[in-house]
């Protein structure tokens, strides 16, 4: 053989397999319950899709195509983040945990307490128009001050 002859493995410095510059992967973090698929176009399109457990639990959540822009899918503020807000409160409503939002009152507040009564057993009907005139009297008397 001749000497300096390149084979297979002799390259030129700073090129790759015949001359190109070879393409890398790229991986990127999809966010909870979303799946990629490759359509047979090329593209790859995503999809929200509730395990099947929680599907029959009852979870309100739909199953849904989200496009193949990854961005609008699965970016800051993107569709897959809503669906998966909707479905950590339901999962939290389900598990009992009180649901945090602006329209839910504050926790430790009068409202608060007068939503979550804990009663345990049956109450009479006097009891529970007793229990909501001293919430609404305490209520109105804080808001007040």
């Amino acid at each position: 053989m001749v000497e300096g002859r390149s084979r297979r493995s002799n390259f030129a410095p700073g090129t790759g397999v015949g001359g190109r510059h070879s393409r890398g992967f790229v991986t990127v973090k999809l966010p909870r319950h979303v799946l990629p698929k490759v359509l047979a176009s090329g593209k790859t399109a995503f999809y929200y899709t509730v395990p099947t457990k929680y599907r029959k639990m009852g979870c309100p959540v739909p199953n849904e195509p989200l496009g193949t822009d990854y961005a609008k899918a699965c970016g800051e503020g993107g569709r897959a983040e809503t669906l998966n807000g909707l479905f950590d409160e339901w999962n939290d409503a389900r598990k009992g945990l009180p649901i945090c939002g602006d329209e839910a009152p504050r926790i430790g507040s009068i409202d608060c307490c007068s939503e979550s009564t804990g009663r345990v057993g049956p109450t009479s009907k006097r009891s529970i128009l007793d229990r909501a005139a001293t919430m609404n009297g305490t209520c109105e008397r804080f808001a007040t001050r």
